[in-house]
């Protein structure tokens, strides 16, 4: 990952003592200046001070005038040094002042680069927790409709009609059955591949029948019912129904069984195959969007690609050390920022 961030500047010890020193001397010479005029003043007061005292007139005007001389040339040659010192030291306070400020303000600014990009990597992290609650995900309802018609042959024996021929005992069952079926995808089976840095390659859509819900079920004909044929002295086919038949309980459970088997096993639903698949993309660019990276669909599966979960662990994992360095760099500058403000 790129970063904006300017580099860590180390502390240059040496720099920083040399600094120090040069300080040092600069206020042992003011120092020593401000005690040189300090000495002239004082030679100029002593001179009058013992001019006054000598009763000799011509010795006390050669002392002043001695004494002032002296005290005078100290000054001259101290003073203009002096003054010049202390405004060359004003001078660099205030360049010290400004450098001062300007490193304080870079700080703050590297530590508000910091501070986004911390909130950037956390706002890219996707969680994988709640994920694997919806791995299979069903995408659409579908309210259908199915006729089941049996017709099973129960039985068949020489009639006992004067007639003779043949008799058939036979189960008719129809069934209309309703129901909610759900479509969908399973997560588990798509998987990502990182192409350059800002692509991903999605493959292993697919779409899948889910189960059913709501099952109800109408019954347009359940009956046993004795089929008469191959009578020659009787012309065409004769049905009877048996009412109350003992079989037909157990005919009409075994019918709705072999339904219901068929329904779960899956119905075909090829039809809504592109719908599904376009929903899970539309889904995907939502729940991978965090990532800031451009999707690219591809069918069928991507054998280098890793499945969803795998390769959003690892994303955290990516994330999570990034994290770890970003921290450890926003430790070290407030550190030198209280090393700043406690050198101001």
């Amino acid at each position: 990952m790129s970063s904006h961030l300017s580099p860590k500047k180390p502390l240059d010890l040496p720099q920083r003592i040399a600094a120090g020193l040069a300080r040092w001397r600069s206020l042992g010479r003011q120092v020593a200046l401000s005690a040189a005029l300090f000495l002239g003043v004082v030679i100029i007061a002593a001179a009058f001070v013992c001019a006054y005292t000598i009763p000799e007139k011509s010795v006390a005007v050669l002392t002043a005038a001695a004494g002032s001389i002296v005290g005078t040339a100290l000054c001259c040659l101290t003073g203009p040094r002096l003054f010049q010192m202390r405004a060359t030291s004003r001078h660099q306070t205030q360049e010290a002042a400004a450098q001062l400020l300007a490193e304080n303000r870079r700080l703050e600014t590297e530590r508000d680069n910091l501070e986004r990009e911390v909130r950037r990597l956390e706002s890219m992290r996707l969680s994988t927790d709640r994920l694997k609650g919806v791995l299979r995900l069903a995408l659409l309802e579908y309210d259908g409709v199915i006729k089941d018609f049996c017709h099973q042959e129960l039985s068949n024996v020489p009639s006992d009609d004067i007639w003779g021929g043949e008799e058939r005992h036979e189960y008719v069952g129809v069934v209309e059955a309703s129901f909610k079926a759900f479509l969908g995808v399973d997560l588990q089976k798509v998987k990502l591949r990182p192409e350059g840095d800002t692509r991903l390659v999605i493959s292993g859509i697919s779409s899948e029948f889910q189960g059913l819900s709501s099952l109800a079920e109408e019954w347009k004909l359940k009956e046993v019912r004795v089929k008469k044929y191959g009578r020659p002295l009787k012309w065409g086919d004769v049905y009877k129904i048996v009412p109350n038949d003992p079989r037909l309980a157990d005919l009409i459970i075994a019918q709705r069984r072999s339904l219901q088997e068929r329904l779960n096993s899956g119905i075909d639903f090829s039809n809504l195959d592109a719908a599904i698949k376009n929903l899970a993309r539309e889904m995907l660019v939502l729940l991978l969007s965090p990532l800031r990276k451009e999707l690219a669909f591809v069918d069928g599966d991507d054998p280098a690609g890793l499945p969803l979960l795998e390769f959003l662990e690892a994303h955290n994992q990516q994330l999570d050390s990034q994290t770890r360095v970003l921290e450890e760099q926003r430790s070290s500058l407030e550190s030198r920022a209280s090393r700043l403000l406690g050198t101001a």
